[in-house]
């Protein structure tokens, strides 16, 4: 049944032409967000985050998930529907330093004579 299932929603999802581009957010919607984001942040949503999923999910409350979801949902509007908002924590790191390695090419020596090429037209 599942197999089914699944085979139906492949068929679907491919039938279906879905636009993945996002657009970005305006500036009041951004700032709506980032205000929400900083207030569920003090909250301690980012603690929850940090424990073990394990033991988190036996004592977690229903509340504190559904609070959990639209913190991570949040946090995602804003990174890829805000381009000028840059969350605390999610600063971009600068590209580690990638040692540069000379290639020393060897030149082949050559051995013999030089063959010439053939004439690809010749003159009658």
């Amino acid at each position: 049944m599942r197999f089914g299932t699944a085979y139906f929603s492949l068929i679907l999802a491919a039938a279906v032409p879905v636009n993945a581009w996002a657009k970005p957010l305006s500036s009041e919607a951004c700032v709506k967000l980032t205000d929400e984001h900083n207030r569920l942040s003090k909250s301690g949503i980012e603690k929850s985050l940090a424990q073990d999923p394990a033991v988190t999910s036996k004592k977690i409350k229903a509340e504190l998930l559904a609070s959990i979801e639209r913190f991570l949902f949040i946090e995602s509007q804003i990174r890829f529907r805000c381009p000028s908002v840059i969350l605390p924590g999610l600063e971009i790191r600068a590209p580690a330093k990638v040692k540069v390695i000379k290639v020393i090419k060897k030149q082949s020596r050559r051995r013999g004579p030089r063959i010439p090429l053939p004439e690809r037209k010749p003159a009658r």
